[in-house]
């Protein structure tokens, strides 16, 4: 059975502090790594122009960054979108837009 890493984009800077200690980066890359995420809303490590490359390569490898793409798109009558998305990790969320007019 193969191991599933948790998405690092659900981590905390305590747990992302974690990742860096045990790849053997600085701790404070791990506040780099969430403002990247959680700020700038980065799709990729090479997006990210502060990080080491060889960090964002390992990153990539052990803790891949999952992006929402659109898989379908239906209109409801009162004028609500309805995006189902799909995540590269396989995982499917529902994603409703209600447009005030």
């Amino acid at each position: 059975m193969q191991e599933t890493t948790r998405d690092i984009k659900s981590m905390t800077i305590e747990e992302l502090a974690g990742v860096m200690k045990e790849n053997g980066f600085p701790a404070f890359r791990a506040k780099q790594l969430y403002r990247w995420m959680h700020v700038s809303l980065v799709r990729s490590y090479g997006e990210m122009t502060n990080i080491p490359k060889v960090m964002a390569e390992r990153l990539s490898k052990e803790y891949p960054l999952t992006t929402a793409r659109m898989i379908d798109r239906q209109v409801s009558k009162l004028d609500e979108n309805d995006r189902p998305a799909g995540l590269k990790a396989g995982r499917d969320a529902e994603v409703s837009l209600c447009y005030g007019g």
